[in-house]
């Protein structure tokens, strides 16, 4: 059987007058102003990233939008089951705005929308997209991979990576 959270006191599901205590502390801290389509905020405590908190009845801290999204379907998710944000916004609580999925499905999510680390948005980028177009354009035509690594102080592996088109693919 899979529970809900993490907590073994969690139950496997929740009475009516749980999920209506649930229900009053949810909505009392989000903000439905902006209409049906907006995203909906948890204007109540917050996780360093921005996700709402709250207590479900077991004294378990989870996410707001889980919250939410257990309310909507009045079922607990899975431990290993991810809710997800169309909006991409962490503290939103409209259900329109939620999904059920994997941590694949999410990882799937953000590729998709392109909001991954990657090229000059990666935390530990030493080149810019015009320095990779110098290095393929200078690889072979007299200059060697080991003297184009001297030039951008970098390593001849990392060289190759780029001429081969195996780092900052994305590049074309």
């Amino acid at each position: 059987m899979s529970r809900g959270c993490r907590n073994y006191r969690c139950p496997e599901s929740l009475t009516d007058s749980q999920w209506a205590s649930l229900a009053a502390r949810l909505w009392l801290k989000v903000d439905r102003s902006g209409g049906p389509d907006a995203c909906w905020p948890y204007i109540g405590c917050s996780l360093p990233k921005g996700y709402g908190r709250i207590k479900l009845a077991c004294e378990f801290v989870t996410q707001a939008s889980r919250a939410t999204y257990m309310l909507q379907t009045r079922t607990i998710p899975g431990r290993w089951q991810l809710v997800c944000h169309r909006c991409d916004n962490p503290s939103c609580c409209n259900p329109a705005h939620l999904f059920l999925g994997t941590d694949q499905d999410n990882k799937d999510d953000m590729r998709a929308k392109d909001r991954h680390n990657r090229g000059e948005r990666g935390g530990g980028a030493k080149l810019t997209a015009d320095a990779v177009r110098v290095i393929r354009k200078a690889v072979g035509p007299g200059q060697t991979q080991s003297e184009v690594a001297r030039q951008f102080r970098i390593s001849q592996s990392t060289v190759c990576q780029i001429h081969r088109r195996r780092s900052w693919a994305h590049l074309g």
